[in-house]
């Protein structure tokens, strides 16, 4: 069965729960239902009132788990008028499960009685089983079995009285309770013993009706509230609020989405011990992902440093230390996501089948050390930041991924299986090297660099390669290794690597810092050289990847955006990308693929959409390489796709000339999510250095937003209060301590009065 589609459901999320439905409220089908931790734990939630669903007339998002659903009965009020009466259905999300409210409003100048029902339903369904359509079909959606004129006559249906819960149970332990209040009287769809626990039909799963005789007093309301809570698991804490940013701008959109990245990413913020993390998306991926975490927590770093550095930590706790094909875990490697038993995903419960994510997690902690991630947090994780720089080291030439095994086709973040082909349409053939990832390795390999030359005492892990030094040697070893693939294709690339390997292993093999830096760094230098001579097209591009033949993979891809701003390109290449970029540009975004592709969609997963958090990598690097206009431009395509998103951007939209909905797209997910903040560093051109004890800013000028004010932007543990006119002058009224400002050219930057 196809995959249930979601660009029309009301989605509330408090992570790991989530709640959906489409806009009249009720749960029916599909992929509707509330879950915890990827299993459903309610399917069905219809309301009737005398025994028939009211007619949905208004919903509205109160928040990121919460919503509101207005509703009119189908037949007249006994005064006369329809309108009389009104039924308001208030949902929130929490931790463990969630809560719905049950309002009924009379406007009249009578009391009215109603026999008011709720006809629910479980079918204990993995959320993998959801998404796959495997899930068993629940109680019948259609005709909710009519309220009996007195609901508290004797009957073997119902329980003898009211009753304040009902419990639900399932073979394998997952247990759901349902509260009341006020207590309802219960009518069970399956046995029922006499303190209302309902055990699970093998198919349908377990189902009963809760009623109330409701009298609404006159210009009064009568309210019920259900309760439905997750009892096999532990209770799951919400965390706190985590960010006080806020914006004004005279495009009021950017305010906006900002608000709702905030919210999203609130709500997608996950606790695991003390460390927190943004949860991937709703409803797929509401768990650990390394990439996306990762990419989220550093597109937020805006929001503070601790989302960034509790990732840090969870996937350092789960380093890959050994080779397992089955998993595709490797020494250093870091893990691709991570799934609960029982909920039916195919892949491994920890699954490594990610070539990025290693690299990343490199400069992720660079940066977060830059935002004032505390230093003993940061030493602490280095003995995984040299096990992730050993992985790098360890392949030949380029960081590839062979596509063959019963894992991911692709390891990229464009990993579905007919991502990666060539611009006549023809797949790519393993081992795979995608551009983006020399990127990220070149990236890492500096950071590593500079995280050494910051710790320059720190002891090393010896397990972290096997022997001490490990990683330098590794890099020295790939350094001969990378230069015989050269010398096959008639590259020249690798003196350097040569010369810090007689350098190496002239030493007696003792660790050094300022050398180890000196070899990564040449390291870095060398792979930029094999990139130059190996991955630009004829056409003045970079290729999207080499395929296992060396072929260049020459699809037009965004793929190229994420080069931007690493350091990889001279000016000059820069300038290129920025000028292929602009030609993916739809209004509303970049696109995946060129439309001049053979394989190019507009509706795409990856050969022609439009994903917000790409669009964000790439506008980050126009604005740090200088190539403001191009910049300017993404800014104001993606608010033009948020506005008409309701300001919660989806995982990926349609890259036409309408931001058309990706049916089964995440909304929310956590790095679409962080593209506000992710707009707020563009704009301000915000370089933080807080080992250096310098913020600098290069406003982009003209704003394309016209004048704004930033609060609440969290440097250390200070925040930072700055306004930008639309002619690009900032002024500073607050900061954190210990840091000076700086403006781009090296002068100080003007400091105003606080408020």
């Amino acid at each position: 069965m196809a995959q249930p589609y979601l660009h029309d459901h009301v989605t509330c999320v408090a992570a790991p729960a989530t709640w959906l439905s489409g806009p009249s409220g009720r749960l029916a089908g599909g992929a509707d239902g509330l879950y915890v931790e990827d299993r459903r734990v309610l399917s069905r939630l219809v309301v009737t009132v005398d025994a028939a669903e009211p007619v949905p007339v208004a919903v509205r998002r109160t928040g990121a788990a919460s919503a509101q659903f207005s509703s009119v009965p189908q037949e007249p009020a006994p005064a006369g008028d329809a309108l009389t009466l009104t039924v308001s259905r208030r949902r929130l999300a929490e931790p463990s499960g969630g809560t719905e409210t049950i309002t009924l409003a009379n406007a009249s100048h009578a009391p009215i009685t109603v026999d008011v029902a709720v006809h629910a339903a479980t079918d204990f369904a993995g959320m993998g089983e959801v998404r796959a359509g495997r899930a068993a079909k629940a109680a019948p959606a259609a005709g909710p079995p009519r309220a009996t004129a007195n609901p508290q006559e004797p009957s073997a249906a119902y329980t003898t009285g009211p009753t304040e819960h009902l419990d639900w149970h399932a073979a394998d332990g997952m247990s759901v309770r349902i509260r009341s209040t006020p207590p309802a009287h219960i009518a069970a769809g399956a046995d029922t013993d006499a303190d209302s626990r309902v055990k699970a039909h093998p198919s349908l799963g377990a189902t009963a009706t809760l009623r109330w005789r409701a009298t609404v007093p006159a210009r009064g309301t009568w309210s019920a509230e259900l309760r439905i809570t997750r009892t096999d698991v532990p209770p799951i804490a919400r965390p706190k609020r985590f960010s006080t940013l806020r914006v004004a701008a005279d495009d009021r959109r950017l305010d906006a989405l900002v608000r709702a990245s905030v919210q999203d990413l609130d709500a997608l913020r996950r606790i695991e011990g003390a460390d927190a993390y943004y949860a991937a998306g709703s409803p797929w991926y509401l768990t650990l992902f390394g990439r996306d975490a990762l990419w989220a927590a550093r597109l937020a770093l805006p929001l503070g440093h601790d989302a960034a550095a509790g990732t840090l930590r969870l996937l350092a706790a789960r380093q890959g230390t050994r080779h397992d094909p089955e998993t595709d875990e490797e020494p250093g490697r870091i893990l691709h996501e991570v799934r609960r038993a029982g909920t039916g995903h195919t892949l491994p419960l920890v699954y490594y089948g990610t070539v990025d994510a290693t690299p990343l997690f490199v400069s992720v902690l660079a940066d977060a050390y830059r935002w004032g991630m505390p230093p003993a947090a940061v030493r602490a994780l280095l003995p995984a930041a040299h096990r992730a720089l050993g992985w790098l080291a360890r392949h030949d030439g380029f960081v590839r991924y062979d596509s063959g095994g019963t894992g991911l086709t692709n390891q990229g973040w464009k990993d579905s299986a007919d991502a990666v082909q060539h611009a006549d349409g023809r797949p790519a053939r393993g081992p795979i090297a995608l551009s983006e990832v020399q990127a990220y390795a070149y990236r890492a390999a500096l950071d590593g660099a500079w995280l050494l030359e910051q710790f320059p005492d720190a002891t090393r892990d010896d397990d972290a390669t096997g022997e001490t030094g490990g990683s330098a040697r590794d890099a020295a070893v790939t350094g001969r290794a990378g230069r015989a693939h050269d010398a096959a294709a008639g590259g020249e690339a690798g003196s350097t690597s040569r010369d810090a390997t007689a350098a190496y292993e002239a030493g007696d093999g003792g660790y050094d810092a300022a050398g180890e830096a000196k070899r990564w760094r040449e390291w870095a230098h060398d792979l930029a050289e094999r990139f130059r001579t190996r991955f630009w097209c004829p056409g003045g591009y970079p290729a999207m990847a080499l395929d296992g033949a060396d072929e260049q993979v020459d699809l037009v891809a965004s793929n190229i955006g994420h080069l931007l701003g690493t350091g990889l390109l001279t000016p000059p290449e820069s300038a290129a990308v920025a000028e292929r970029l602009a030609g993916l540009r739809s209004p509303f975004g970049v696109r995946t693929a060129a439309p001049a592709s053979a394989g190019y969609n507009f509706l795409s997963y990856h050969l022609g959409s439009v994903w917000p958090h790409d669009n964000a990598v790439a506008l980050l690097g126009l604005a740090r390489d200088g190539h403001r206009a191009e910049a300017s431009a993404v800014i104001a395509a993606l608010l033009d796709a948020a506005e008409r998103f309701d300001f919660r951007l989806p995982e990926l939209y349609g890259g036409d000339d309408l931001p058309t909905p990706y049916p089964a797209a995440c909304r929310p997910q956590a790095w679409a999510a962080a593209v506000g903040p992710a707009i707020l560093t563009a704009l301000l051109g915000l370089d933080v250095d807080v080992p250096a004890g310098r913020i600098t800013f290069a406003p982009l000028a003209p704003s394309p937003v016209g004048a704004y004010r930033v609060r609440g932007l969290k440097v250390a543990d200070g925040e930072l209060d700055v306004s930008v006119t639309a002619a690009g002058e900032l002024t500073i009224h607050n900061g954190p301590i210990g840091v000076t400002f700086h403006n781009a050219d090296g002068t100080p930057a003007r400091i105003g009065r606080p408020g």
